[in-house]
């Protein structure tokens, strides 16, 4: 991790930063996509595990672990959304807002390439999806293809995005 506007100048040294270490009891690995443990310094999704982490999600009274292994997937919100579109690839950023009665929600936008598969209907059902998997409140919403904001290197600006949608810079179909 680098502070705002470092990012060039860890790529161009190709090298990572420490972030120190974990504080207590959580364990933290990075994993590729296939779920297999990363070695250091390799890219991957973050799971997280310890004391100061959910045993799970709240489903139907019951509690359902985060995954099989009992590790939280903290990427989970695009996730679902991917699942529940039906496309691996989905591009789409979440991000924390505020939601009805001020408490904590997420907010999805998802590229779509028209509006004609962009519907309130598709929206509710990721929304539901998103809701059921991981018990947040979700607001969905669409833009077109390539609206939401990139870092230098192509990846999605969760930041970004969010600072577009707040302000209401962010095209929705």
């Amino acid at each position: 991790m680098t502070q705002p506007g470092g990012g060039r100048a860890v790529l161009a040294r190709d090298a990572a930063i420490a972030c120190g270490l974990p504080v207590g009891n959580t364990a933290i690995e990075v994993r590729s996509e296939t779920g297999a443990v990363c070695g250091d310094e390799k890219i991957g999704r973050i799971f997280v595990n310890g004391g100061g982490v959910a045993s799970g999600y709240l489903k139907a009274g019951d509690i359902a672990a985060f995954s099989d292994d009992g590790w939280l997937d903290t990427d989970d919100i695009e996730a679902c959304a991917r699942e529940a579109i039906g496309e691996a690839g989905l591009v789409c950023a979440a991000f924390g807002t505020i939601g009805r009665g001020g408490r904590q929600a997420s907010t999805l936008v998802i590229e779509r390439a028209n509006a004609a598969n962009a519907g309130d209907t598709l929206c509710a059902a990721v929304a539901g999806s998103v809701t059921a998997e991981v018990a947040i409140e979700c607001d969905v919403h669409f833009v077109g293809r390539r609206a939401l904001p990139r870092t230098s290197s192509g990846k999605i600006s969760r930041a970004a995005a969010k600072t577009a949608y707040l302000d209401g810079s962010l095209a929705r179909l």
